[in-house]
């Protein structure tokens, strides 16, 4: 589950990375 969250985490992160203003 530890890994799923992470890597929902990190998915995340990169949509806020590559469309900052989409995600805010």
């Amino acid at each position: 589950e530890r890994k799923k969250i992470i890597k929902g985490m990190k998915g995340h992160v990169q949509k806020i990375s590559l469309d900052p203003h989409g995600n805010m």
